[in-house]
């Protein structure tokens, strides 16, 4: 999947509340040509979905004031449609049950997160 193929490039939002983690992602989904945003945490990932329009999320599990799971809920109960990655190092987290379309298992690393990003859009990840 190369970000570039589409009409825009394509947008993230990374919701962490590691700030080392969420910079280090964005400098590497930036260089392959992603767009990002960042959130610390679920409350502010949610302000930014109306501004941002991200085409896919990905998502920690474990935050303060409002984690993963509660963004979730969130995105379900006012029918927000947006494909969701979620980054658990929980073995008892099921992304389906949960209603993302990936898990990805902390820690990861750039080949796994661009092949959950590609699962997550639908497309085939580059070999």
């Amino acid at each position: 999947m190369r970000p570039e193929d589409s009409a825009h490039p394509i947008r993230v939002l990374v919701v962490d509340d590691d700030p080392r983690l969420v910079m280090a992602m964005s400098d590497v989904l930036a260089a392959e040509g992603y767009e990002t945003k960042t959130a610390q945490n679920g409350e502010v990932a949610i302000r930014q979905l109306a501004s941002f329009s991200p085409d896919v999320m990905l998502l920690d599990m474990e935050m303060p004031k409002m984690d993963g799971f509660d963004v979730l809920r969130w995105l379900k109960k006012n029918g927000i449609q947006v494909p969701v990655v979620i980054a658990s190092n929980n073995d008892d987290v099921s992304a389906k049950e949960l209603g993302a379309v990936a898990k990805l298992p902390k820690p990861f690393d750039l080949d796994q997160l661009l092949a959950a990003l590609a699962s997550a859009l639908g497309k085939p990840a580059l070999p």
